[in-house]
């Protein structure tokens, strides 16, 4: 490489022969980013974690190919084409539980951009983990409400047999339920 540079009439010749070299690495790197974006999904993340996913692969790429800054017609048209994009990618990556969302994100006139369309999805999130907290503790009512039936019963999980009496349907004794770390519950 060192030969290249000493021997070369000029720095254009110097640089035109580095760029074919090594430009075929952003190359590579640019198309695996590419992929990366149009396949990123929520799947089972917040909607944090999948936003600075693509967040961060979207700057990668934009630091790799960068859109036009000149301050033309066209520049700007190409611009606002690339916001669009991102805008569309972040929607379509999303789970299908957020199709409400996303039709009034893209109802939305004029369209908002990126970080105004992720803070609408995520006031949606939001507002489903509220309401999951208030499930839950609903859930842990009736769990509580269950224990104390079994209490009252004397340890049995009993329920209603045709001859009007309780019949054990539930744990041997000795055995008590267990909770999703395998820990007693009782």
């Amino acid at each position: 490489m060192i030969s290249t540079v000493i021997y070369a009439s000029d720095a254009y010749t110097v640089w035109e022969d580095l760029r074919e070299r090594f430009d075929k690495v952003n190359a590579s790197r640019a198309v695996y980013l590419h992929k990366k974006i149009a396949t990123l999904i929520q799947g089972v993340s917040f909607m944090s974690v999948y936003f600075s996913r693509l967040r961060e692969l979207g700057d990668e790429y934009e630091t790799l190919i960068p859109p036009p800054s000149c301050g033309c017609p066209e520049s700007k048209k190409h611009v606002e084409y690339y916001q669009l994009q991102k805008i569309y990618q972040f929607l379509i990556g999303l789970n299908d539980s957020y199709e409400n969302a996303k039709n009034q994100v893209l109802m939305t006139r004029p369209l908002p951009n990126l970080n105004q369309a992720y803070a609408m999805i995520i006031n949606v999130e939001s507002q489903r983990i509220t309401g999951k907290n208030v499930y839950d503790s609903n859930n842990n009512n009736k769990t509580a409400a269950m224990m104390s039936n079994r209490a009252q019963n004397g340890g049995q999980n009993g329920g209603s047999n045709n001859s009007g009496g309780y019949t054990n349907i539930g744990y041997s004794r000795g055995d008590k339920p267990k909770n999703f770390f395998n820990e007693s519950i009782i």
